[in-house]
């Protein structure tokens, strides 16, 4: 093999190992110091929003259900083995719940994701396992379907009607 063929192929794959370093840097860099600040001054570091979109809506919710429940997962910054991309709540039986059709059919308990959530909402130093109150709206004929409206911390000693869920 000549020496400009093979100077050419180690230049590539000096720029592929430098990408690769690039990469890894942004993937572990430091937040901010303003976010520095905020972790501690809560023991539950910064809130991160993973891929949950905060939107405004441009219809109006066809409904709006309020239930109980507890924070199953809350979004990494990063997904990472293990982790979680969206706010998860394992929320309480709705028997009002309306479905698509129309009919009441209720929602069985069940940990829910939720990818959206309106402006205001925080889940800022709340933590896996805390119980809280939770609202959501409905759109059956626009996206996105389910927004979290509210969410509200409730007291640790609150009894919850839940059952084990099995993670699928």
């Amino acid at each position: 093999m000549s020496k400009k063929p093979l100077a050419i192929l180690m230049l590539i794959a000096i720029l592929i190992s430098a990408a690769g370093l690039l990469w890894q840097a942004l993937a572990t860099r430091k937040p901010p110091a303003a976010a520095t600040d905020a972790a501690a001054s809560s023991s539950t570091g910064p809130m991160h929003l993973g891929r949950v979109e905060v939107v405004s809506p441009a219809t109006a919710a066809e409904a709006s259900y309020t239930t109980r429940g507890r924070i199953e997962g809350l979004p990494e910054a990063q997904f990472r083995p293990g982790g979680v991309i969206y706010l998860q709540l394992h929320h309480e039986v709705i028997p009002e719940f309306v479905g698509p059709t129309g009919e009441v059919e209720g929602m069985k308990e069940m940990i829910m994701d939720f990818p959206t959530i309106a402006p205001g909402v925080s889940w800022e130093g709340m933590k896996v396992g805390d119980p809280v109150e939770l609202t959501f709206e409905v759109r059956w004929k626009s996206d996105p379907r389910f927004i979290l409206t509210r969410l509200v911390r409730l007291p640790d000693d609150v009894t919850l009607n839940l059952s084990a869920v099995e993670r699928k």
